[in-house]
């Protein structure tokens, strides 16, 4: 249970998201930047794409940057496994 007092404050700081429905849950807001660990994300932009005058260009229309094809194969699989490229012949795995 959450004191009357600390829900006020929740509002004032605009911290309580309000569902539309009357049957949803008030959720309090917190903000990545007041975290004490960094929040995985499911967003890479750390990456960079690839330029139309890199050196790692292939001319394959679908072709992906190596640094993302290497971060999915690192994070599904163990060093010594075999690894299924089922786009072979793109030149990037």
């Amino acid at each position: 249970m959450i004191a009357k007092e600390k829900m006020e404050q929740w509002d004032r700081e605009r911290r309580i998201h309000f569902p539309k429905s009357k049957s949803g849950r008030l959720r309090r807001m917190s903000f990545a930047d007041e975290l004490r660990w960094m929040p995985i994300q499911n967003i890479w932009d750390d990456i960079q794409q690839i330029g139309s005058h890199s050196g790692e260009r292939t001319g394959n229309p679908t072709q992906k940057p190596l640094a993302v094809l290497e971060r999915i194969i690192q994070a599904s699989s163990n060093d010594g496994d075999m690894v299924l490229d089922p786009f072979c012949d793109c030149a990037t795995t």
